[in-house]
């Protein structure tokens, strides 16, 4: 039996909650020249150096913008230029020690 359109509308709407709460955020969003700030979500119980790599794709997909970091302690706060990037649409993923997070930026 397939979920009525009602379940399957809560179970998209909670999947987008849970990305709201302890996913990355950008701001501004939308941007417009110079930097946007990544924010990323609390992360508890990782111990041990971090690995944060941020990747910045079109929306064809083509890698704009990347960049990798390792520290001793996890870092909340990163910038990301934003200045050379036309206006368009862009997908933001940040990998942190395994842990995949994804956001949309628009450029204006």
């Amino acid at each position: 039996m397939s979920p009525s359109p009602s379940s399957a509308v809560s179970e998209q709407m909670s999947a987008s909650d849970e990305n709201e709460l302890h996913g990355i955020q950008i701001f501004p969003n939308p941007a417009t020249g110079g930097t946007a700030e990544l924010i990323m979500p609390d992360i508890d119980n990782i111990v041990g150096k971090f690995q944060t790599e941020i990747y910045v794709r079109g929306i064809t997909g083509d890698m704009v913008y990347s960049a990798s970091y390792t520290s001793d302690q996890y870092e909340r706060h990163y910038s990301i230029p934003i200045d050379k990037l036309p206006a368009g649409v862009y997908l933001v993923s940040v990998v942190c020690n395994g842990r995949t997070f994804s956001r949309r930026l628009l450029v204006h």
